[in-house]
């Protein structure tokens, strides 16, 4: 069960399937295909995020193979990640061959959407058991507690593999082991740590995709953001059609606040793309509001409203939510609020993610006071093993509003909280504290990235800064020159 399928769909013997298999859908002639090739067609589909189409393989392959455990598993699975949970029961009660390990797993992740983990980690150790502690199982473990977002339980699981087998060894040269650390590092913000991993398979593999995407993916949270165009254009040089790429790399010219760059890449995407036309018009949505052209934004959204009635309610709930702040930046707050109320009553996304949007909103129509009183509640209302990702959730809202005394007061508070996770925060704090003119704090992060983060500090002043501002980028260079020069004494500040 191990995740070598990215690789595997870039062979060309997954091409050749997926042609036969589009083909038939295209002209609709009946064919008989394998119900682990469907399945797999599901997987490739779903990793493109092309939805329906990966609902229309499982389709086939439980119509032709009405009894296939690993069909019947992804229909399970794909219904308990639309939080149809029960449905997703009901499908599992269908599948005979419950001594299966494939079977094992999906109980594992249908308890796991009911926080059962005291389950959960009994069904993985007997599975571990069973299987002797086998590595292929072992990673499967990390890899669904990645994709559940529970850092503490795949550490356990990371660890009981570097107990059992040779660590390192297996970081520099099983492939395997490199992707799914690679993934554990990316999903649990930490790509200084991702970033070595991606360049030794790209060392073994350096025609692979996916591992060119995940490099600028893992650049763009570096805020390397020319070194991430290069890894992109890379990716793009072997597939010039590759929309993940494409869509990242109109996210790198917004990070670099390209605003026409990324407008003209995202209309490419919208005029020849098949799977990302949606991130990219919420991309051209989210420029506009960047750029206050809020009237612009708005007769865009309710085009794409009017021209797509049977867009995703997650998706439909992202368009609302820029609407919302439209109407705000417009000083129409009771427009904004009526859109919402339609995100909270379709029921759908993260409460919490919807807290923290509904405190952005009130930043916009600049009632600060309530958008503090939101924040807190969703603080409240977060698991505390949740907490850390919830309080830079807000710091980074407040940070990208431009409100840079709440900004610095929420990651002041993940300093005291987190210590260990507090170096992520000192570029963002001493920004917040240069522009609200407070020199000492300023330079008291300054002094803490020339101590604790060098090579972070060398980049600071120059092109390669973490935040494309020419007025910062300038105060930057004239401090690191001063303090070459000893008219500043920057240790004092520490």
């Amino acid at each position: 069960m191990r995740d070598e399928l990215s690789s595997y769909y870039e062979d060309p013997e997954f091409k050749e399937l997926l042609a036969q298999y589009e083909g038939m859908a295209e002209s609709h002639t009946p064919a008989y295909f394998d119900a682990d090739d469907l399945v797999t067609i599901a997987e490739y589909y779903t990793s493109q995020e092309r939805y329906k189409e990966a609902d229309e393989a499982i389709d086939l392959a439980l119509r032709l193979h009405p009894d296939n455990t690993n069909a019947l598993i992804f229909r399970s699975h794909t219904l308990a990640m639309e939080g149809r949970l029960e449905e997703a029961k009901i499908v599992s009660d269908l599948i005979t061959d419950t001594s299966s390990i494939e079977a094992k797993f999906l109980k594992a992740s249908l308890l796991m959407e009911e926080n059962r983990m005291e389950e959960v980690e009994e069904i993985y150790q007997q599975i571990a058991e069973s299987e002797d502690n086998d590595l292929d199982t072992l990673l499967d473990i990390v890899l669904n507690y990645v994709e559940g977002g529970l850092e503490k339980y795949a550490e356990k699981w990371v660890n009981r593999i570097a107990e059992v087998y040779d660590w390192d060894m297996l970081i520099k040269e099983d492939l395997q082991v490199m992707d799914t650390m690679a993934n554990y590092y990316l999903t649990f913000y930490k790509p200084n740590m991702a970033y070595p991993i991606l360049q030794a398979i790209l060392e073994k593999k350096p025609y692979s995709v996916f591992h060119w995407i995940q490099t600028g993916r893992c650049l763009l949270l570096l805020y390397k953001i020319a070194e991430a165009h290069e890894a992109l254009d890379f990716a793009l040089a072997i597939d010039e059609n590759n929309e993940e790429a494409m869509i990242l790399k109109a996210f790198a010219y917004k990070q670099g606040n390209n605003n026409e760059e990324t407008i003209a890449l995202c209309q490419k995407i919208l005029e020849k793309g098949k799977v990302k036309k949606l991130q990219a018009c919420l991309m051209i949505v989210q420029v506009y509001l960047d750029m206050q052209e809020y009237q612009t934004c708005i007769d865009c959204i309710l085009k794409v409203l009017d021209e797509t009635p049977n867009i995703d309610a997650l998706t439909r709930n992202e368009l609302y939510f820029r609407l919302a702040l439209a109407y705000a930046g417009l000083g129409q707050k009771y427009e904004g609020i009526k859109y919402l109320a339609k995100i909270k009553a379709s029921e759908e996304g993260d409460y919490i993610e919807n807290l923290i949007r509904t405190g952005e909103f009130y930043l916009k129509c600049k009632e600060e006071a309530k958008a503090i009183e939101i924040f807190d509640l969703a603080l409240e209302e977060t698991p505390e093993e949740e907490r850390y990702y919830t309080l830079t959730d807000i710091a980074t809202t407040c940070f990208d509003a431009r409100q840079f005394s709440i900004s610095a007061q929420y990651y002041e508070r993940i300093n005291i909280d987190y210590p260990k996770q507090e170096r992520a925060n000192y570029v963002f704090l001493m920004y917040c504290y240069f522009y609200l003119v407070q020199q000492e704090p300023c330079l008291h992060y300054l002094a803490k990235i020339r101590r604790d983060m060098p090579e972070t500090y060398a980049m600071l002043g120059t092109t390669d800064g973490f935040i494309m501002d020419a007025k910062f980028q300038t105060f930057l260079y004239e401090m690191k020159h001063q303090i070459e020069i000893g008219n500043i004494d920057i240790d004092k500040y520490l």
